[in-house]
């Protein structure tokens, strides 16, 4: 985590991190590369993407199921929430800028990769720690990060490493929340801690 706080901790160049208001310059589509994460609750990794110089879009969402698209209480509260999907943020990014390792190193800082199915109190299928990958060097990337943690860690990470298929956006109240919301419960609770730990906040 060290490399973390010395190159992300604030103060940061506003020129090209996202932010709160989610207002930076977008370089060009085709200088940017997409990355597909379930790191429990998505409320969580958005707030950490978007204190991060070099990730440009970050959309919280329903990843990896199978039908239409999902809502909220539907992946939560009713049968459609048997669809596997997650929930997800979706990331853009410059990869001149950061690299799709110090990506997945954010990932795996921002939440706890040992327990299945569970994020802190949040508990369920939903929130299972997965990443989908776009392209072979993702997948090698990412299976290799995974392996190094377990040895790190002394036991096994259990994040589930899959092709990329589906990912809808979530609805606009889920959309940079914590920046929305730094009153709600939750983010105090949660959240805030995370980012602090980070160095983020």
């Amino acid at each position: 985590m060290k490399w973390l706080k010395e190159r992300f901790a604030r103060p940061q160049n506003e020129a090209n991190v996202l932010g709160a208001e989610g207002n930076v310059s977008m370089p060009d589509e085709d200088q940017l590369e997409v990355a597909t994460f379930g790191a429990g609750c998505f409320w969580c990794l958005d707030a950490v993407a978007r204190r991060i110089p070099g990730i440009y879009s970050s959309v919280t969402g329903y990843a990896g199921g199978a039908g239409p698209a999902p809502t909220y209480y539907d992946i939560h509260y009713s049968a459609a929430s048997g669809s596997k999907f997650i929930e997800g943020v979706q990331l853009k990014f410059d990869p001149s800028q950061i690299a799709y390792d110090e990506i997945l190193d954010l990932f795996f800082q921002s939440h706890d990769p040992t327990t299945p199915n569970q994020d802190g109190a949040n508990v369920g299928p939903e929130y299972h720690s997965t990443i989908y990958y776009h392209g072979e060097s993702q997948r090698m990337a990412a299976s290799m990060a995974a392996r190094q943690l377990s040895v790190k860690l002394g036991k096994p990470v259990i994040t589930s490493i899959l092709p990329f298929t589906t990912f809808y956006d979530a609805e606009p109240e889920h959309q940079n929340f914590y920046s929305e919301n730094q009153r709600n419960p939750y983010c105090r609770i949660v959240i805030i801690p995370k980012l602090r730990k980070l160095g983020l906040e």
